[in-house]
């Protein structure tokens, strides 16, 4: 899993009926008119004005929805049930799948919340996910007397959306998912890494103040073919040592990765450049997170479509 986890499950189709109306008003599309002829209009649209549309809209994030043909309406019951970790071990299918240390700096940037305020951190929260989860861990982890939690440090209620956001992208998302798949029998098939060092060829796309965040891993993964002047001499032999056993994964052979997820331990590259085996501090947190969406998430109803 090379950028995000597992994430939230994707919204009902009653909840992407409201988006899908939303952009229809934004493009003075009549919601009379037929399903094959709103498509007609939405297709011969430019591109130029959906782009225009796009940043004026609530829920201005289009993910794909549980449609029972792209994404299975049974796909999260069955990671929970331990069925989807059954079928990893029947065909043999191995994963490897971590984080960056500093997810949320850029995560942070993506369309941030319009105002600084606790209010428009939910409505932007419930552009990408289900409302009721939303909901849920805002109730969890941020009162609602408007004041910024004091178990992170947030410097305001754009920074907490970016961590926020790194949360349910990647952070906590992929602790649920590594804790289903181990408590399915698949914790052997499972590789887990993180990243705490960054070449300094990343520089020349990222800030070097936002440290290890993500995509600066791109410069280890790749080499740093393409990035500034790639990497230096120093440090290839830190590459080299972080990717060899992701080249055997790569190969489909015996991987030696030294890391068991079923200890919850992980394979890091720290910030000295060297690789340890890191045990996971932020593991109940992250199960917490994904405990709280899922159950939010299994109340919800579905409602008829009139897509």
């Amino acid at each position: 899993m090379f950028s995000n986890g597992a994430s939230m499950p994707p919204k009902t189709l009653s909840a992407s009926q409201t988006q899908f109306d939303e952009l229809l008003t934004a493009l003075s599309i009549p919601h009379s008119l037929s399903s094959r002829d709103k498509l007609a209009k939405l297709r011969s649209t430019t591109l130029a004005k959906l782009i225009e549309v796009l940043e004026k809209l609530k829920h201005h994030e289009f993910r794909s929805w549980s449609d029972d043909v792209f994404v299975r309406r049974d796909l999260f019951s069955d990671i929970d049930s331990g069925a989807f970790a059954t079928r990893m071990r029947e065909r043999g299918v191995h994963l490897l799948m971590g984080e960056c240390a500093e997810e949320h700096f850029l995560y942070g940037t993506w369309r941030p919340p319009k105002h600084d305020t606790r209010a428009s951190m939910i409505e932007r929260l419930e552009a990408d996910y289900p409302a009721p989860a939303v909901a849920a861990l805002m109730k969890r982890f941020y009162s609602p007397d408007g004041k910024l939690p004091t178990w992170q440090p947030c410097k305001d209620w754009r920074d907490a959306f970016g961590r926020v956001y790194a949360d349910l992208q990647v952070h906590a998302m992929e602790r649920g998912f590594a804790d289903r798949l181990i408590a399915g029998g698949a914790g052997a098939f499972l590789y887990r890494y993180r990243m705490e060092w960054r070449a300094k060829c990343i520089d020349t796309v990222m800030p070097p103040e936002w440290g290890v965040t993500h995509h600066t891993d791109i410069a280890i993964w790749l080499w740093g073919n393409g990035i500034g002047d790639g990497l230096l001499g120093k440090e290839k032999p830190i590459v080299a040592a972080a990717l060899k056993p992701f080249a055997a994964f790569l190969e489909g052979k015996k991987v030696d990765w030294g890391a068991d997820a079923v200890k919850g331990e992980v394979r890091r590259l720290n910030a000295k450049g060297e690789v340890d085996i890191w045990k996971d501090s932020d593991w109940e947190r992250g199960l917490e997170v994904w405990r709280i969406s899922r159950e939010a998430v299994k109340k919800e109803d579905e409602a008829p479509s009139k897509l």
